[in-house]
């Protein structure tokens, strides 16, 4: 927390108030209405997608009990370092969710999984509109390398899924962790 105000600190120091709100006024409405609206289909989408994964443990869970868990966790994500947002999604809301830390902990796997995903889809899709030379041929490699073993991941997840499932949830079966109440 120290540190994010610091950041702040070192942010709003020299930060004109004036300018600041002119730059804001200057913005026209529809495109600050158009930047809401994607903004809460973007939330909404990703309420919905974890939503989906967590009813895979539990079908009667309600969509509604996941909004608050996910909004408060991008909020901590963005103040506190370490990804402590997602640490209190996986313990702070057990109770909310109705779902042992394993679950929550298994999603937002997925989740990370599937956003590296989509954002190396798009890295990819947006190099061809980029001049040759533009970007560090060792950044390209990296994410060709990524990709390679994300499509990989893929191809194992959906050719060995039921035995992939099976073997997870045997090991969520283990004593240790039902002891411990991280999973059910």
């Amino acid at each position: 927390m120290m540190c994010a105000a610091g950041f702040m600190w070192l942010v709003l120091r020299r930060l004109n108030l004036a300018e600041v709100t002119g730059a804001i006024a200057a913005i026209p409405r529809s495109v600050l209405g158009l930047a809401v609206l994607s903004l809460a289909a973007g939330y909404t989408i990703r309420i919905t997608r974890w939503w989906l994964l967590l009813r895979e443990g539990d079908r009667q869970l309600k969509l509604a009990a996941c909004v608050w868990p996910l909004l408060a966790s991008v909020a901590l994500n963005n103040v506190i370092p370490f990804r402590a947002g997602d640490g209190a999604r996986i313990v702070g809301f057990r109770k909310a969710l109705a779902a042992p830390p394993a679950r929550v902990l298994a999603t937002l796997v997925a989740e990370r999984v599937l956003d590296l995903t989509v954002l190396l889809g798009m890295f990819f899709v947006g190099l061809g509109g980029v001049r040759a030379g533009a970007i560090p041929e060792t950044y390209i490699r990296a994410c060709v390398v990524i990709a390679c073993l994300g499509l990989i991941g893929w191809t194992i997840a959906l050719y060995f899924g039921t035995h992939l499932r099976s073997w997870l949830l045997r090991a969520c079966r283990h004593r240790a962790l039902i002891a411990r109440k991280l999973t059910r």
